[in-house]
């Protein structure tokens, strides 16, 4: 009787310590920090195509306004010849869908892409879309758009491209730039001679010669927007950007110019690196 009296009580005692270690082992997991699962937060949207329409009408008015000349709708209207003015309001406000006719016209007046403004897709503003992996073979382009002014723009950081100008609103970004700050062993040494070539074809050209010419120099952030289509090219009428003749110093390989020993002081040691490649290649019998 007395052992069954022990066994009972060292029962219990067993009993009494695994049932506390096992609420303390339930204690210590519920304190452990759970680790949390973050969702990506997908915004719904209940934007009808009329009102998604009216939001890029809204942007393209802020992207074609200068700084010192906004494009009020009014002038919207009378650049077009489309329509009322109060019409015309009701497309940007979202009240009533712009209509494919005018979309068409809008687009083709102020150089914006067609497939931007019904569907939301590629670059605002129009990139000139043949494939050309020659800056050379775009002097045919110049010649067939008869473009009214060229600008023959650089980065500091030295990239170089050219926009052709159409009309006071309408511009091309042919999008082949030429990067001069390269390696010498870069394959770029090649379309800087052709670059070089493109400049004086369009100069000497009876057909092109008559154009504005214009050089402009950018901030590499501004210049990778522009020729992305991101940037309208109006903005190169500004006084924003520095009005560079760094295009025609360019041709002057031979240093015939009075202000040829300023070059280096100018532009740097890269553009003058960039003239000898393109005299060397002369030198060896290139032909253009």
């Amino acid at each position: 009787m007395f052992e069954g009296f022990i066994n009972g009580v060292l029962a219990n005692i067993v009993y009494d310590f695994i049932k506390t270690n096992r609420l303390n082992s339930i204690k210590d997991v519920k304190s452990e920090p759970v680790m949390e699962i973050k969702v990506p937060f997908v915004e719904k949207t209940n934007k009808s195509y009329k009102e998604e329409l009216s939001e890029r009408l809204r942007l393209s008015i802020q992207l074609l306004s200068c700084k010192n000349d906004p494009l009020m709708l009014s002038k919207v209207r009378d650049f077009l010849n489309y329509g009322l003015v109060g019409e015309i309001e009701k497309y940007f406000d979202g009240i009533k869908e712009a209509p494919l006719p005018f979309i068409e016209r809008y687009a083709k007046f102020f150089g914006l892409e067609k497939a931007w403004l019904i569907h939301g897709e590629g670059n605002k503003f129009v990139t000139y879309r043949g494939l050309y992996l020659s800056p050379r073979k775009y002097f045919q382009v110049i010649v067939d758009t008869c473009a009214k002014q060229i600008f023959f723009v650089r980065s500091k950081d030295w990239e170089v491209g050219i926009v052709l100008k159409l009309s006071g609103w309408e511009f091309i970004i042919l999008p082949l730039t030429v990067n001069f700050a390269i390696d010498d062993e870069q394959p770029d040494r090649a379309n800087i001679v052709n670059f070089y070539d493109t400049i004086k074809y369009i100069l000497n050209d009876p057909l092109t010669r008559r154009c504005q010419f214009k050089g402009i120099l950018m901030s590499q952030k501004d210049f990778l927007k522009l020729f992305s289509g991101e940037l309208y090219p109006k903005e190169l009428d500004s006084l924003k950007y520095y009005n560079d003749s760094w295009w025609d110093d360019f041709l002057d390989i031979e240093y015939i110019y009075k202000t040829s020993k300023n070059y280096e002081q100018l532009y740097g040691r890269i553009f003058i690196r960039n003239q000898e490649i393109v005299k060397d290649r002369y030198a060896k019998g290139y032909v253009s």
